[in-house]
């Protein structure tokens, strides 16, 4: 919800109006308007971080091949707005 204020109504709930009956508009937003406002906060509200469990650093087996194990990292990327996976194997493969 969006509330708009006045800086003549702080400055009146002050006790200190200077009486020129100009105003200004301030607007005052709550935080989840900042986040779709600022593409930068986009993907920090909770729908987003739905795949935040699966963050870290992995080690990859497999029962058919017991001495044989693979790493995986995954990290969060672009603002919070995409996951990013670093696979490697054994022999290489990335």
């Amino acid at each position: 919800m969006t509330k708009k204020l006045t800086i003549e109504a702080i400055v009146m709930a002050l006790g200190s109006s200077s009486g020129n009956g100009l105003a200004e508009e301030i607007t005052v937003v709550s935080e989840s308007e900042t986040k779709k406002a600022d593409p930068r906060m986009a993907c920090q509200i909770d729908q987003h971080r739905g795949f935040d469990f699966w963050l870290g650093k992995w080690k990859v087996a497999t029962p058919a091949r017991p001495n044989w194990h693979a790493s995986s990292q995954i990290a969060v990327g672009n603002n919070g707005c995409s996951i990013h996976e670093a696979y490697k194997t054994p022999d290489g493969y990335a």
